[in-house]
């Protein structure tokens, strides 16, 4: 099989990346060619490999974090709690309390469910709380909500 990727160098010693299957190229930002040659060899193992890839990226992540693997949504949920109850905001903590307890009614409609799905996805991975959330906002944001 082709390889979707091949490594070129431009005049000014930058190498790239070309996609021989769109035509597009993509600078690797390194003129040493040791470096970009193991960069196009990763592009084309991630074009041929993508499952193995996310357990690959798992065994990295647990290796600098290992409860990062088993951490739950709910793990994520209770730190949102504390920081809550930290600020001192009776109604929040309320609000967020009846979010935890699960279905769309315990919240009152399902736009706010869902708004309660995005804040909660977006504090853990911004806190670094949850392996392999790349996905999750394209995701959340297909999302039909209905009317």
């Amino acid at each position: 099989m082709k390889s979707r990727y091949r490594l070129f160098k431009r005049g000014w010693g930058v190498f790239y990346a070309f996609d021989n299957q769109t035509g597009n190229s993509e600078s690797l930002k390194t003129a040493n060619k040791n470096d970009a040659t193991r960069l196009v060899h990763a592009k084309n193992e991630a074009v041929l490999m993508t499952r193995m890839n996310a357990q690959i990226a798992r065994a990295y992540l647990s290796s600098s974090d290992p409860e990062i693997v088993k951490r739950s949504w709910q793990t994520v949920v209770d730190e949102m709690m504390k920081i809550k109850a930290k600020a001192n905001a009776p109604a929040t903590v309320n609000r967020w309390k009846s979010a935890r307890r699960g279905p769309a009614n315990s919240i009152g409609n399902w736009n706010g469910h869902y708004v309660f799905l995005r804040r909660i996805r977006n504090f853990a991975v911004g806190m670094g709380l949850v392996a392999l959330a790349y996905r999750a906002k394209e995701t959340l944001a297909s999302i039909q909500i209905p009317a």
